[in-house]
């Protein structure tokens, strides 16, 4: 089933309003406003739903966000988008990190990228650079079974190296892979048990930058006595 998934690209810049001189000087400081312009792309194979970007502080005293959210109604495979963004340093931490959170979502077909770009008030940040998740591919697990667990392989690749894959049901961590060659690519087989009814299972994929991709899949484990054949996946899962 084709399906959206989200990369971006940023650009930055400082603007300091009570010294100009230090505007554009590419170094975030205490009071300083900074314009981040996240290029949204659809690298999936689908047209994706209303789609939502957003940035967020770690802590709220940290930033003062002045454009912290656009919308958009839909993206086709290979459209980009622009989102500019604004906010203000107030205070960074004691060791003077500066952390801003990304999310892109489209609530329609669940797909879902969280990631955080990482800064130092008063030392040069990158004025521009690219965040790509990893790629999971994946058949998933069958939609609905009488058996006690669910076996299904995975494969995961990324421009970089792949750091490790791990998968939760429901909140409880089941399985935890690290990647012993730290090569582009990861395969491996998930093997998840499951309780009697419905099935929340999710596979995550970090590469080295700790940029994370997520699948959601939902198994439903069928009672004694009731029927249990076996479906397939035909759910779009989370990129």
């Amino acid at each position: 089933m084709a399906r959206p998934e989200f990369a971006y690209r940023f650009r930055m810049r400082d603007e300091n309003r009570a010294v100009p001189a230090r505007s554009g000087d590419g170094r975030i400081e205490e009071g300083e406003r900074i314009q981040l312009v996240l290029e949204v792309a659809n690298r999936g194979d689908g047209t994706s739903g209303p789609v939502e970007v957003n940035i967020r502080g770690e802590e709220k005293e940290q930033l003062y966000l002045e454009k912290a959210r656009h919308r958009f109604d839909a993206l086709a495979p290979g459209q980009v988008v622009n989102a500019p963004m604004e906010f203000r340093l107030v205070r960074p931490k004691e060791d003077g990190e500066v952390k801003v959170g990304v999310s892109i979502t489209d609530r329609d077909y669940g797909a879902f990228f969280s990631d955080e770009l990482e800064f130092r008030a008063g030392e040069p940040y990158p004025p521009r650079g690219r965040r790509e998740p990893p790629r999971i591919d994946t058949a998933g697990p069958p939609l609905r079974t009488g058996a006690d667990r669910v076996v299904f392989e995975v494969a995961v690749a990324d421009d970089g190296a792949v750091r490790d894959v791990y998968a939760y049901r429901e909140r409880d961590k089941v399985v935890y892979r690290r990647n012993p060659e730290s090569s582009g690519r990861m395969d491996l087989k998930v093997e998840v048990p499951l309780e009697e009814g419905s099935n929340r299972i999710t596979v995550v994929a970090r590469d080295e930058k700790k940029i994370v991709a997520t699948r959601t899949f939902f198994v439903y484990r069928t009672k004694p006595g009731e029927p249990g054949a076996e479906l397939t996946q035909n759910v779009n899962p989370t990129p």
